[in-house]
């Protein structure tokens, strides 16, 4: 393959040469001209002279299209090594790539699960380090009477918990206005704490990033939690965290008798590039008042699907599904 430096000096060869044949050319037209002068007597070109300067009109027209010729092919040539010199980079990106690339599976059983916290198994197969480590936690909500039948629950749409934004009656204590009654907004969303690993003590455990080597297999302590907002001015910036004991019981006292969960996790490599966000576990359980994390999971069945819909049917929506 030739290199651009390569093509440079072939071109500068060929632009000499010609320019040689035109100078050699040019004299041998002028030495010709003094024969026919000195030979002549009518100061006209003689046949000497005529033959020349065809033979020198044909050598340049020869010499242009050679010159030519080797220009389009060094310009053939040059895109070609830019092609393959792309490719080479390329294919070093791609390999560079891979071996960076984490491959990150993330389990937990019912007994890793301790009221409000769980414990996750992280197993990286990969080649690279898996890092910026997500746990994301939704719960869902459907005041459906299920009538001890958790299975008629199948196929109804499901309320995400961060979409329960109702108005409430307040009553305000203190100043000119203590005793009256107000409207207000209540609501309610839920969030995984960030993981921590089991093997770090309490004062390196903020400290210390999650991540995950190749051919590693390692635990982290997660806590879930539900966010609640109550008050004449509340929004969701105001919530604070309760417990989920304290969450089920409200929202059982507001009707809702079913409660579903879903827990999805994300990472990253250590280019800092995505790597997608995965299902770790759903389900869906009839919501009793004063239940913890652990008991809505060791009673749930089935999963919280989404499935899409078109936009005059509100499109993406939440629903509980049951595997046969």
């Amino acid at each position: 393959m030739i290199d651009k430096e390569e093509t440079g000096i072939w071109v500068l060869i060929a632009i000499l040469g010609v320019s040689l044949l035109f100078v050699g050319s040019l004299l041998v037209f002028i030495l010709s001209y003094l024969i026919d002068q000195a030979l002549s007597t009518t100061g006209t070109f003689g046949p000497a002279t005529r033959i020349v300067s065809i033979t020198l009109n044909g050598f340049l027209t020869l010499a242009l299209i050679l010159i030519y010729r080797d220009i389009r092919s060094a310009e053939s040539n040059q895109e070609k090594w830019m092609e393959k010199q792309t490719d080479i980079l390329n294919e070093q990106q791609n390999l560079s790539k891979a071996q960076l690339t984490p491959l990150l599976s993330v389990s937990f059983a019912d007994d890793d699960i301790n009221d409000d916290e769980i414990t996750l198994t992280c197993t990286n197969t990969g080649t690279g380090i898996a890092r910026e480590l997500n746990i994301e936690l939704e719960l869902f909500v459907s005041d459906k009477n299920v009538n001890s039948r958790i299975y008629s629950i199948e196929g109804q749409e499901l309320t995400p918990l961060s979409n329960i934004d109702e108005e409430i009656e307040v009553e305000l204590h203190g100043g000119q206005k203590d005793g009256q009654t107000v409207y207000g907004a209540e609501g309610f969303w839920a969030s995984a704490g960030a993981l921590r690993r089991t093997d770090h003590d309490s004062k390196n455990r903020t400290r210390t990033e999650p991540v995950v080597k190749p051919d590693t297999e390692m635990e982290f302590k997660c806590g879930l939690r539900v966010m609640h907002y109550a008050g004449p001015v509340a929004d969701p910036g105001d919530a604070t965290p309760i417990s989920f004991e304290s969450a089920t019981s409200k929202l059982s006292e507001k009707g809702y008798t079913v409660m579903g969960y879903r827990i999805r996790f994300s990472y990253e490599d250590l280019i800092g590039e995505s790597q997608g966000t995965n299902l770790l576990k759903s389900g869906f359980t009839e919501l009793e008042p004063g239940m913890n994390f652990s008991e809505v999971a060791s009673n749930s069945v089935g999963e919280v699907g989404r499935v899409n819909a078109p936009p005059r049917y509100g499109g993406q929506r939440d629903i509980a599904m049951v595997r046969y």
